[in-house]
């Protein structure tokens, strides 16, 4: 549980007060010691020793980096920072006796920071005044000596609550969105979560994050598929519901147009190479295509923005990323993480009682949705809330088979 203090302050909000990797590193070693004085007889399922292997040979292999690297010291100490973590994660995941517990408990409060996000975000997009402050744009609500005010982007306004970026904001509801369905299976309130789950969708579209967006339609997909599995004992009631299945689908894609033209003045349909370059992406990720070509082996590990010129503070994309920066191994190994993962989720989801499977969905629904994210995003690759819960959801996956019993 000690993780979840990381999450919540790893928000642009809080994140300046408190260095964000070293105190994240000492926090998880801190809980993984207690733990394993109290679980002696730790086992690591197979699979979580295979995730555990290559997580540890993707770090091992990015510090290896620095013996090419312009930067080797630099090289070293982002290698450590952004592959430590997950890899203690995991050990902390596998020696928690109550995993389902943890999940539930984490999954309630991480929607509820999510509707808070939300809430703060709409109330100022409507009520706020617009103003200025170092440059930026903002909308702000003053009550006595209190202000509250968000940072307001592009011509769209696009809201980004108290967490300083419209695309902070749309990832973070990448993981309370698909939760929040989780929970409204689970509770017999379906109304209450029904409300939040509008107020943090409406929070994504004013946020105008079109990945974001995106990612967490895919998630949605995810649970509603694995969900309806459930109620299917045959593959011809399978075929008789898929019409229900591609209808829920072609709505959901349908209304897309729909919400991006009242919200978003069309933002969200508009994923052209001009919409692209508008946002410096693709002209990243030219630039980080032709050193591949000319440098297969990448140019160590964290320093692409410090040696591919075109390169800004983030290349917003995981994939980019790696493929800059550990070259084609790193390429190998990356994909192998994602899909063994995906892999021993759905295999636990299948041989899982029906009635207690419900979590796991969630889980395999924000690993995937975090994924999609990582295509124009940094979500994986870069240290904050989104790659420990990222790493959290694949620690619960594969560590899922070892207490089928439990959950």
């Amino acid at each position: 549980m000690g993780f979840l203090f990381s999450i919540l302050i790893r928000t642009e909000t809080f994140g300046s007060a408190i260095p964000s990797g070293p105190s994240e590193i000492i926090l998880f070693s801190c809980i993984l010691l207690v733990g394993l004085q109290i679980n002696e007889n730790l086992k690591l399922t197979k699979s979580s020793l295979i995730l555990f292997a290559l997580l540890s040979v993707i770090l091992i292999y990015s510090v290896l980096t620095s013996l090419w690297a312009l930067y080797p010291r630099l090289t070293v100490q982002r290698a450590f920072l952004t592959f430590t973590l997950p890899i203690i994660l995991l050990l902390i995941v596998a020696i928690d006796n109550q995993k389902k517990y943890t999940f539930k408990i984490l999954s309630h409060v991480v929607v509820a920071y999510g509707v808070l996000f939300a809430l703060i975000g709409i109330f100022l997009h409507i009520f706020g005044d617009v103003g200025s402050s170092g440059g930026t744009t903002i909308q702000y609500v003053t009550i006595g000596p209190i202000e509250l005010s968000q940072n307001i982007v592009g011509r769209e306004s696009r809201i980004s609550s108290i967490l300083g970026n419209p695309n902070t904001l749309a990832g973070f509801f990448v993981m309370s969105i698909p939760l929040t369905v989780v929970l409204y299976f689970n509770h017999n309130k379906k109304i209450l979560y029904v409300i939040l789950l509008v107020l943090q969708i409406s929070a994504l579209l004013l946020s105008g994050s079109r990945n974001g967006f995106f990612a967490v339609i895919s998630s949605l997909i995810v649970i509603s598929v694995l969900v309806k599995l459930d109620e299917l004992s045959k593959i011809n009631n399978l075929l008789r519901s898929s019409p229900k299945i591609l209808g829920i689908v072609a709505m959901v894609f349908g209304a897309i147009p729909v919400a991006s033209s009242i919200f978003s003045e069309g933002r969200f349909i508009d994923i052209s190479a001009d919409a692209l370059e508008g946002s410096n992406r693709l002209e990243m990720w030219t630039a980080i295509w032709h050193y591949f070509i000319g440098n297969p082996q990448g140019t160590g590990f964290g320093i692409s923005r410090e040696v591919i010129p075109g390169v800004m503070v983030s290349a917003h994309s995981d994939y980019f990323v790696v493929l800059g920066e550990l070259g084609i191994v790193g390429v190998v190994f990356f994909s192998l993480i994602i899909t063994i993962t995906v892999w021993y989720g759905l295999r636990s989801y299948i041989h899982a009682p029906v009635n207690k499977r419900l979590y796991l969905a969630g889980a395999i629904a924000v690993f995937v949705g975090f994924t999609i994210h990582g295509f124009a995003e940094t979500t994986i690759t870069r240290g904050g809330g989104r790659q420990i819960f990222w790493a959290y959801s694949l620690a619960y996956i594969v560590c899922y088979s070892k207490d089928l019993h439990q959950l």
